[in-house]
């Protein structure tokens, strides 16, 4: 009974802001509208059996960008740090989401200030127009899309179950298993879990990279970590820290007006560098070079909305290396680049060391 009554206080609350503030954007901040993630409530959604149930109900349970959710907004902040342990870069990512079709993105810090405001007319960009680099897509996934790396093109994957020690701790594990090659168990990518639940832990993700999560907030039956770090090679490289997160109560039409002076809407081919479009890569085949020729070479590519390459052009290097480049690198096939959830052409620049 006290919890419904405690329901119902909530909903008045929410009533009588709503029809006080006819222009405002969001709910002002409440903590009491964020359960804190414990034990009993983490249980109360026991893990599946299967590796493949454990990852699809845990994409539903962990995260934020998932197709079910209510308008959301979330504030978060991110400090990058060098091999030294020295604080290099900091920023924030503020974002109002409706839809994949409807929404306002917006990078502030010292290596990228820009909004992109999705409509249904397309997408429009105010201040810096170069797509955001691999650490600012990094921050957002790892607590807006956490599982997204699992969620991939999974060719020459097999789903596995593992208990892995994490510091003190030994965390089941849903692991990824390459098919056509031996990895051992250190270097899999790894999604491990409370025991017994799916509030999804730690994250060995690709390369050195590994990501704990902490202090987790239950926001629209989802969980989402209040505080994240990536490691590389045992070394902080990313601290993010979510400052807001809360529903959209009344979303006014203007903020989903494209800024006086942005470009758009963006539409065709579109650039990416090498460092963000990588990523991207989902298979590649070993290629043959000419023995005794050393050099880097550089390829320009276009790669079409099936991921596939579809121009690829040796603009600089060694003569004898170039065909053979230009042949390596027909030979991969990307994950589709997604603006406004719609493939779209993407030209880019890769290199090969032939040593």
């Amino acid at each position: 009974m006290m919890v419904r009554q405690l329901a119902l206080f909530f909903v008045l609350i929410f009533a009588v802001r709503n029809a006080a503030a006819q222009s405002a954007v969001s709910l002002p901040p409440d903590p009491s509208t964020l359960v804190p993630v414990t034990d009993s409530i983490a249980r109360s959604t026991p893990m599946p059996h299967s590796p493949a149930d454990i990852l699809e109900l845990a994409s539903a349970m962990n995260g934020l960008d998932v197709p079910s959710t209510k308008p959301w907004h979330v504030k978060l902040t991110w400090d990058e740090f060098d091999e030294d342990g020295d604080n290099v870069h900091s920023g924030t990512l503020e974002e109002f989401y409706v839809n994949p079709r409807k929404y306002r993105r917006t990078y502030t810090g010292d290596t990228l200030n820009q909004t992109d405001v999705a409509t249904e007319s397309g997408l429009y960009r105010d201040g810096d127009q170069r797509w955001p680099g691999p650490v600012e897509l990094q921050v957002r996934s790892e607590v807006l899309q956490p599982l997204s790396l699992a969620l991939r093109d999974q060719r020459n994957i097999r789903l596995d179950k593992i208990d892995w020690r994490v510091g003190a701790s030994k965390l089941p594990c849903v692991v990824l298993r390459r098919t056509d090659m031996t990895v051992s168990d250190n270097g899999l990518q790894k999604f491990c879990f409370d025991p017994g639940t799916v509030l999804l832990r730690y994250i060995k993700g690709r390369g050195w990279d590994e990501t704990t999560c902490n202090n987790f907030v239950l926001f629209q039956d989802r969980y989402v970590p209040v505080d994240v770090e990536v490691t590389q090679a045992g070394k902080a490289f990313l601290k993010i820290h979510v400052e807001e997160v809360e529903p959209i109560a009344q979303a006014a039409d203007s903020l989903f007006n494209p800024p006086t002076g942005s470009k758009g809407p963006i539409a065709g081919r579109i650039s990416l560098p090498s460092a963000t479009f990588g990523d991207y890569v989902l298979s590649r085949a070993i290629s043959a070079f000419p023995r005794g020729v050393h050099g880097r070479v550089t390829v320009n590519i276009v790669v079409g909305k099936d991921g596939r390459v579809i121009q690829a052009e040796a603009v600089d290097g060694p003569a004898e290396l170039r065909a053979a480049a230009v042949e390596a690198i027909r030979k991969y096939q990307f994950r589709p680049f997604l603006v406004l959830d719609q493939p779209v052409e993407v030209e880019s620049s890769f290199f090969f060391e032939i040593h």
